[in-house]
Order: structure tokens, then C-alpha cells, then sequence
């Protein structure tokens, strides 16, 4: 507990310094919402919300001798570091699950040991909380829309649950009809894409891990401004990736420890625990209490993740020590080893003793703990250390020190793929622009071989062999085909449609463009003039098939709406080619 609270504090004075611009390993101006060290805001704010309680309980068991004004301030002191923290997240979902949290600590509290001693850290949360809301408006350098900003954030969440949870509503319901359905490409049709066995057991076994993107592609609409890479909820995320057995056996993780910890809450109401372990269980009780609530509304990442199966580890070992008695846990002064190893059943083992009676266990150990660098360096570092050196601005060998680094990796492919793109526009003879759009190609096609359902990627490999096509009509049908797959892999979005229809109207399908522009319409591309390049696509195609009366609307509205396309289509008219 002790380690959990030094850490969390760590960690939110780094947080803290984001808020305020001090950041050792960013640069730029503040944010108005901290990532601490976990890359979001929501993961940040999920991991504090673990140690809250936890630190809290720690100040409990360390302060039985204190007064009562001297236990509220330290413990108000301790944990306001992490709530400060806490607040300049502005997430609205580990909030609410840790105001719940905090109404379980006090509850078990006073049922415990009664209502006075429940004011007690009822009264340090209630200080610790105001002054990390309060801090929220302390002005930010560079962003004065963060004054305020999670009262403002707080108070949508009315309005949320009376629009039916918006954007999450959306993401539940498509990934409910995905569970269903269980979608896939057709590998006959495309078979580079990967093959899916065992089709109608996935909503038992589910798609695998991390494959949720994927599958929600395959279902989703564009009502979103971006397809989600997560389903915002715990249980829904893991229905698609691990199906109804993970779901159950998640349950049954959570069951159990709430099992246990009701047990040894008992326990304590009873005296039968010594006072570490009666506020080590309540601790964990509001955490578990918390947790479950934030993650209705959110999805656990490596950060958070690690020390929830941290503190499920410390249950089950509280359970082992509960049914010794508590044996070994408080030893006496001047115990030796041996005396502790026969209290707490051999629990204790010298490491001179290891290495001399079990080499051979030593040895298994070394190479697990050798495979998992190797491991951790691959799969780990590798892509980190690759990522950092992609930023804005990225030279061309930072580029090439990334692809090394991690042959892999999607970013830096795409990047060098959109430099060879750009540079084939400085180009003054067809034979060198093709060469340059094949480079890239060649350049992406690891990213894609990797990853091969990955959309990001293909759209960008659709745009080179467009390029192509626009260059040598004879790579059209090759251009088609990339944009058919796109299509496949993410049928309900309209934006990659309205790609498709353009590369048809490039490669001279015109009416086939116009049967995507239908599509495209229905699948919710805008209506008004934020539409215009659907109308140019359209326009375009009409006018290819000499039905000019037609594309005359459509042109008007272009120049209704400002479009630099229309200019291009009058020539077009007039006979003249387009660039």
C-alpha cells in the first residue's frame, strides 16, 4: 500500500506539472487535459482512482493514535496531490466512479466502526476533492477554455443520459449488432485479407484480442466523427474480442472478489481482522466498487489494467493470510526466518537456500525472464522508441531510423509513403512519377502485410494507385480493385465511398461512379455544402456520359459553395482536360 501511495503521488505531481506547462519529456504548450504518464486522460484518471482509496486507508491504519483534526488534515494532505491529479483529467466517467468509490469507503466504514470514525476520512475526502476542484480554475497558460473546465465537462452529464448516452449509444448498439452478425470480408473476392474459421463460434470465443476496431468497421456508420477503437465499456469491448466466455470469466473475477472482500469486511465488523488488513479491506472494496462503475463507460489499457490485477493478487493473498490466522504478518521483534517460515508455512525460503538445493528452478527462471526481454524489446521498445522519433517535421532519416527500428510500425511507413506521393508531384515526366508512387507503394506494402486488415493503411495505398491510374489509364482496374477492398473492410463508412466513386470517375467507370455517389448519399454523406467534393465527383461523372443539363445543379451549387472544382468542370465543359 505503502509503494501504491508513493507512486500515485509521483505520478500526479508529474500531472500536475502538465496542467502548468512543466513537462520534461513533452514540448509545446500545456494541455487542458492531462495524459499524465498514461497517454490519455481517461487512463490517467482510472489509475488514480485505484490509489485514492487506498492511499486513504493507508493514512487510516498509520493514524489510529493521532486526534481527530490531525488524521483528517493528513489524510485531506495525502490524497490531495492525487485528486488535484484527478481533477485536471476532466474525465467524467472515472468521477463518477470515484464519488462512488468514496460513498463506499464511508459506508464501510461506519458500518464497521461506526459513524464518528467514518467522518474521519468522509471529512478528508470531502477537503481533498474541493481543493483539487477548486485548482481546475487556476488560470492556464495558453488555454483559458480550461478555466472551469471539468464543471463544465460534469454538467453534460445530465444531458448524456437523456440523449441516450450519445456517441455511446452509437458504439453499443453497432457493436451489439457486430456480436451478432459476427461480419467479415469475402476472402474468396479478396484473398490477400486473412481468413475468419470458426465463424459461428464467435460470439462464444470472440475475434481476438484488439481486434475490436476491426470489427466495428465492418458494422459501423459514420455517424461518428471517427470509428472508435474501443467499445467504451468494458463488458461490450470484451464481448467482441473474448465473446461470452470472457464476459463470464471477467464475471466471475469480479464475483469472486466481491465474495472475498464482503467476507473479510465482515470479518472486520467483527474484530476478527487486525486494523491493516480491516482498512486494507475496505480500501479495496471502494475500489472494486469504482472501477466497476467507471469501466461501464470506459475501457481498461495497460495502465490501469496492471494494477487491477495488482490488487485482485492482493485479495486472494489477504484470503491465504486470513486462513492462517494472519500468520507472519505482524512477526514479532526478533524473529528470524526459520521462525516466520514455520509461522506462515514455508512461505519464506532463503535465496542462498534456492541456489544451492534448486538450480535447476533458477535456471527455468533465468530464461523465462530472458525470453520476456527479448519480448518486451521487440514488441515494446521497438515500436516506442520508433514512435518517438515520428513527430511533426520528421526528417527523412528519423524516418528511416524508425522503419529500422521497427520494420513494422504503420506511421512511419505511411509517412515516407506520403513523402514518395509529394515528391512525385515535382516530378516533369510520367516514367519518374510512376516510379515515385511505386516507391511508396513498395514502402507501405510491410505496414499492410502486418496488418493486413488495418483501413488506415490501404486508404493510403488507394491513393497512390489512383495516382497511378490518373497517370497510366492502363493501372485503373488496379486502383478499382484497392478501393473495392476498402470498401469491404469498411463498408458503412461514406467518406472511403466518395474515394471510390472518384477513382471510378479517374479510370473512366462512369456509371459505376454514379451508382457509388448513390450509395455514398445513403450511407449519410452530407447534404450541404461541406458535401462539394461528392457533388464534384458526381458532376464530373455525368458530364463523361454527355449528360451535361444534369451536372448544370451541381455546378451551380459548386459555385454556390465556393469549390475551387468548378472551374475545372467549366473547362471540362468547354472540351478542355482536367488536371
Amino acid at each position: 500500500m505503502l509503494a501504491i501511495t508513493v507512486s500515485s503521488m509521483l505520478f500526479a505531481l508529474y500531472g500536475i506539472g502538465q496542467r502548468f506547462g512543466v513537462d520534461a519529456f513533452r514540448t509545446g504548450p500545456p494541455a487542458p487535459r492531462v495524459a499524465l504518464a498514461t497517454g490519455n486522460p481517461v487512463f490517467g484518471a482510472a489509475y488514480l482512482l485505484m490509489t485514492i482509496p487506498l492511499t486513504l486507508a493507508l493514512v487510516q491504519i498509520e493514524g489510529q493514535l493521532w486526534t481527530r483534526v490531525r488524521l483528517i488534515l493528513v489524510g485531506a494532505a495525502a490524497i490531495s496531490l492525487q485528486t488535484t491529479a484527478f481533477a485536471f483529467t476532466v474525465s467524467r466517467g472515472p468521477t463518477l466512479g470515484l464519488l462512488l468509490a468514496a460513498l463506499v469507503f464511508v459506508g464501510i466504514v461506519a458500518w464497521v466502526q461506526g459513524r464518528q470514525t467514518a467522518m474521519r476520512p468522509g471529512a478528508s475526502l470531502l477537503i481533498a476533492i474541493a481543493i483539487g476542484f477548486a485548482l481546475t480554475y487556476v488560470p492556464v497558460p495558453d488555454h483559458p477554455d480550461a478555466h472551469g473546465q471539468l464543471a463544465g465537462r460534469l454538467a453534460t452529464i445530465p444531458s448524456e443520459f437523456g440523449g441516450g448516452l450519445g456517441s455511446r449509444y452509437t458504439i453499443w448498439s453497432t457493436a451489439a449488432e457486430a456480436f451478432v452478425s459476427a461480419p467479415w470480408v469475402d476472402t474468396a473476392q479478396f484473398p490477400e485479407l486473412p481468413d475468419l474459421a470458426l465463424k459461428p463460434l464467435r460470439p462464444i470465443v470472440g475475434f481476438g484480442p484488439d481486434m475490436f476496431g476491426y470489427i466495428y468497421n465492418m458494422v459501423g456508420d459514420s455517424t461518428l466523427q471517427a470509428p472508435p477503437g474501443n467499445g467504451h465499456n468494458f463488458v461490450v469491448h470484451t464481448a467482441i474480442e473474448l465473446g461470452l466466455l470472457g464476459v463470464l470469466a471477467y464475471g466471475a473475477l469480479v464475483g469472486f472478489a466481491t465474495w472475498a472482500l464482503v467476507g473479510l469486511v465482515r470479518a472486520a465488523r467483527k474484530q476478527e481482522l487486525p486494523v491493516w488488513a480491516a482498512y486494507a479491506a475496505i480500501g479495496l472494496s471502494s475500489v472494486l466498487a469504482g472501477r466497476a462503475l467507471e469501466q461501464m463507460a470506459g475501457k481498461a489499457q495497460t495502465s490501469d489494467m496492471a494494477l487491477s490485477w495488482l490488487l485482485a493478487g492482493v485479495v486472494v493473498a489477504m484470503l491465504r493470510m486470513q486462513s492462517n490466522g494472519w500468520a507472519g504478518s505482524e512477526p514479532a521483534r526478533g524473529q528470524g526466518p526459520s521462525t516466520r517460515r514455520r509461522r506462515a508455512g514455508g512461505a519464506v525460503i532463503g535465496a542462498r537456500g534456492l541456489l544451492k538445493s534448486d538450480p535447476a528452478r533458477l535456471a527455468v527462471a533465468a530464461t523465462i525472464t530472458l525470453g520476456a526481454i527479448v519480448i518486451w524489446w521487440q514488441a515494446v521498445l521497438a515500436p516506442t522508441y520508433a514512435a518517438s522519433l515520428m513527430g511533426a517535421g520528421s526528417t527523412a532519416s528519423e524516418i528511416d531510423a524508425a522503419i529500422a527500428a521497427s520494420p513494422g510500425s504503420f506511421v512511419p511507413r505511411t509517412t515516407q509513403a506520403t513523402n514518395w506521393l509529394n515528391a512525385m508531384q515535382s516530378q516533369t515526366t510520367d516514367p519518374r512519377k510512376l516510379s515515385a508512387l511505386s516507391s511508396g507503394l513498395a514502402v507501405l506494402q510491410p505496414a499492410i502485410d502486418r496488418d493486413p486488415l488495418n483501413a488506415r493503411a490501404w486508404l493510403q495505398r488507394g491513393v497512390l494507385s489512383r495516382a497511378m491510374a490518373t497517370i497510366d489509364p492502363a493501372l485503373g482496374p488496379a486502383a478499382i480493385r484497392d478501393w473495392e477492398l476498402i470498401t469491404a473492410i469498411v463498408p458503412g463508412l461514406w467518406e472511403p465511398h466518395e474515394q471510390f466513386a472518384w477513382t471510378l470517375t479517374v479510370s473512366g467507370e462512369s456509371n459505376r461512379a454514379l451508382e457509388v455517389v448513390a450509395h455514398t448519399k445513403e450511407l449519410g454523406a452530407p447534404a450541404d455544402a461541406s458535401g462539394y467534393f461528392l457533388w464534384y465527383v458526381e458532376a464530373l461523372a455525368l458530364i463523361q456520359l454527355g449528360r451535361d443539363a444534369e451536372a448544370e445543379p451541381l455546378i451551380q451549387a459548386l459555385a454556390e459553395s465556393g469549390s475551387p472544382g468548378v472551374e475545372f468542370l467549366v473547362d471540362y465543359l468547354h472540351g478542355q482536360s482536367i488536371p
